[in-house]
């Protein structure tokens, strides 16, 4: 059913190429035709694409149709529901039939794949078959070249052994002769010859027919020789490419050793390099810590201090208020006043003089300063007409003098 494309339907939907229902007035016609216009217009579309202006006809013929006179665009829709239902059943159609092809195709593709595949894999056996023959093969002609090898080699020894016993055959007989065991005249006469070299050659020649023995021809013989050639270059190759290869590793080794030395030296010296880093900002952090204790431990003191000056004050005043309360009339000369401070045991060291206590220290119940007793009396006494505004007369730094 779906095998062959289906035909268009005679009339065009001119409503639906437009985008509307039948309901509709000629100005919404005209405005459904201006955007269709910009949008399928040729000129729109992307440089290199080919120019496909149906869809742009389609907008005009509708747009011409439907704003023409009344009489005629009420006889179109009269039979629009028909004409809609065909082009309905057209799309359908073709959606369908668009869809079978796509699965044609998508068999077609997995088929050519599936083709492909078994085409690979035959090529790949074939090819594994080849190179199992290839090597078969090789072997066979190495082995036959080992077995040609090995009857050279045995067919030499016996040239070389036969060769020997010619010789000693010839010396034997030639023996015989000048000890004229044999008469002169077997000198060339081998076969008549009675002397026991003869017998010797006579004997070995017997055993060479009888066993089939033959010395090499010329071309078997320089066969051989072209192949003791080639096997002593071969070797002589092989003894020059290990002699190579171990001056290679040598060398190697000794780069690898020298790389390695060069690497643990820079390892050393990055070790040695952050160490000494290390240790000067530990130096650096150590100092800036001390120095921010120092300068904690000097705002302490100060803070101490100017406690302790604002205390002692206070003391002053009242007792200079309690003077002038009574009565009396304050002096010039200095008195000593209880400034109010404990008196604590223990170890501990003096705010002023930076003397180390042994037994007692006194300690002020504003800011705790500690001073020794020396130092404590010297803040003790004041002159209650020299009361300067601060009122404090502060006893003498004497730690140059302590140290």
């Amino acid at each position: 059913m779906y095998d062959e494309k289906p035909t268009e339907p005679g009339e065009r939907d001119y409503y639906f190429d437009l985008g509307l229902s039948e309901k509709t007035t000629i100005e919404e016609v005209r405005k459904a035709w201006a955007v269709l216009v910009l949008k399928h217009h040729p000129d729109k579309k992307a440089p290199g694409k080919a120019t496909d202006a149906s869809e742009f006809i389609q907008v005009h013929a509708a747009y011409d149709f439907l704003r023409e006179s009344d009489s005629k665009k009420t006889e179109y829709d009269l039979k629009h529901s028909g004409i809609q239902q065909e082009w309905i059943d057209y799309r359908r159609d073709l959606k369908l039939y668009e869809q079978r092809q796509d699965e044609q195709r998508q068999r077609e593709v997995e088929a050519a794949e599936r083709e492909a595949e078994r085409l690979q894999r035959e090529e790949k056996k074939r090819k594994q078959r080849e190179e199992r023959e290839g090597q078969k093969e090789a072997k066979r002609k190495e082995a036959e070249q080992q077995r040609k090898i090995q009857k050279w080699k045995r067919r030499d020894e016996w040239e070389q052994k036969r060769r020997a016993y010619m010789d000693q055959e010839e010396r034997a007989h030639r023996d015989a002769i000048a000890l004229g065991r044999v008469p002169r005249k077997y000198a060339q006469m081998y076969a008549q010859c009675p002397c026991l070299g003869c017998a010797w050659r006579a004997r070995r020649v017997y055993r060479e027919k009888f066993y089939g023995l033959r010395p090499m021809d010329p071309q078997e013989h320089k066969e051989y020789r072209q192949w003791k050639a080639d096997e002593a270059e071969r070797r002589s190759r092989e003894v020059q490419q290990q002699k190579a290869r171990e001056e290679q590793e040598r060398k190697a080794k000794e780069r690898m050793e020298q790389q390695r030395k060069e690497e643990e030296a820079a390892r050393k010296k990055e070790e040695a390099a952050q160490r000494k880093k290390k240790a000067r900002e530990r130096v650096a952090d150590e100092r800036s810590k001390e120095a921010a204790r120092r300068a904690r431990e000097t705002q302490e003191k100060d803070a101490q201090r100017r406690l302790a000056r604002a205390q002692i004050a206070q003391k002053q005043e009242e007792y200079v208020m309690e003077v002038e309360n009574s009565g009396e009339k304050l002096g010039e000369e200095e008195v000593i006043i209880d400034i109010g401070w404990a008196k604590k045991k223990g170890v501990a060291k003096c705010l002023y003089c930076d003397t180390d206590i042994r037994h007692y220290s006194f300690r002020c119940p504003e800011g705790g300063a500690i001073a020794c007793n020396p130092c404590k009396n010297k803040l003790s006494r004041f002159a209650p007409c020299k009361l300067e505004s601060d009122g404090e007369a502060e006893p003498e730094d004497t730690s140059e003098d302590g140290e």
